[in-house]
């Protein structure tokens, strides 16, 4: 049993550190972009209060 968890352990551990590759990545971009202005959302509501007044 002990060598099985073994085998195991060494196969997951690839998989694992691309799965914290990925996480830590996605977390960063998450971060950043909470970080922004939100230009773009003031923007629209500003152009909606001007909608149909042409």
């Amino acid at each position: 049993m002990g060598q099985t968890c073994g085998a195991l352990g060494d196969r997951m551990e690839a998989p694992h550190n691309r799965y914290l590759q990925q996480f830590t990545v996605m977390e960063s971009l998450v971060n950043t972009f909470s970080k922004t202005p939100r230009v773009h959302e003031q923007n629209f509501w500003e152009n909606m209060g001007n909608f149909g007044k042409d």
